[in-house]
């Protein structure tokens, strides 16, 4: 599967939005990860009113007209990914 640009630059925020939770906790490591909050904050941003779209940008790192895109780009990534459905099956048992 080629990755898309959108896909790229929601990995990219994705990562940035999980180092900005684990700096705000004061881990230096820890395991989490936005991936799957992000979506979901993508898709609040596209229905949202002005103000609350512009926080949600911020956050996001894209502008909220791109952010329904990127998070169907970065989902169809995530399912296309074995390592994180080897990590369901883990997380199941």
């Amino acid at each position: 599967m080629s990755t898309s640009r959108e896909a790229r630059v929601a990995v990219e925020n994705v990562n940035a939005l999980t180092k900005r939770w684990l700096a705000a906790v004061g881990a230096d490591a820890g395991v989490l990860s936005a991936v799957g909050v992000w979506p979901l904050l993508a898709f609040l941003a596209d229905g949202a009113d002005e103000e609350t779209g512009r926080e949600l940008s911020g956050a996001l790192g894209v502008p909220v007209q791109e952010a329904a895109r990127a998070a169907r780009e970065l989902l169809a990534v995530v399912e296309h990914t074995p390592a994180i459905h080897r990590a369901r099956v883990v997380d199941a048992w």
